[in-house]
């Protein structure tokens, strides 16, 4: 994982290094999750909006995979990349950093 890269996946064929990369479409993830999740990963929800955002990213979940994934996402063909593999290490799990929090009454 890395922030760096502004797509979902880069996915590189050994053989031949052909290379996409897949997107997920503008507004199809709801926004909330990503101003919920901003404020978890600084430590800033109750417990209670920390199981609201479970439950938001798990219905997140779903959609995905009980929809087409032509609705949801847009694959295109890159020249030229080449993977350097050092990472900076700075993708933040909410889930992780929120693993010890209280629960929601």
């Amino acid at each position: 994982m890395d922030n760096s890269i502004n797509v979902i996946y880069v996915v590189q064929r050994i053989d031949n290094n052909q290379t996409v990369v897949v997107r997920m479409k503008k507004d199809v993830k709801p926004a909330e999750i990503d101003l919920l999740g901003a404020l978890a990963t600084k430590n800033e929800l109750d417990a209670c909006a920390l199981d609201s955002l479970k439950t938001m990213e798990d219905n997140f979940t779903k959609k995905l995979f009980n929809g087409n994934s032509r609705d949801f996402f847009e694959i295109e063909m890159i020249e030229g990349f080449e993977w350097d593999p050092t990472l900076s290490n700075d993708f933040t799990k909410t889930d992780i950093l929120n693993k010890n929090a209280p629960k929601c009454d």
